[in-house]
């Protein structure tokens, strides 16, 4: 039977802890090529009325294939590059 150290539970702990941060945080998901209503208005913080403005009057281009809307992830960042405030 063999006891650890204290010095090397502490060592297992944070090895453990590095390969979760790895797992869970460690790398941040990328954007999927296409991006619903949903998630851009999450990504915004906006409604839905203001989601269909910024789509009517051309801020935010986007394609309507079988009634549902989808967004490229570079037209949100060029939106948010035109409204940048120094």
């Amino acid at each position: 039977m063999e006891i650890a150290t204290k010095d090397e539970l502490l060592a297992v702990k944070n090895e453990i802890l590095n390969k979760i941060e790895q797992l869970v945080g460690g790398q941040p998901k990328p954007l999927p090529q296409y991006l619903k209503n949903k998630d851009v208005k999450q990504l915004l913080g906006c409604s839905d009325s203001k989601l269909d403005t910024l789509r009517k009057n051309g801020s935010l281009p986007c394609s309507k294939i079988m009634g549902t809307f989808y967004y490229k992830p570079e037209d949100l960042k060029k939106l948010f590059e035109m409204n940048k405030v120094n």
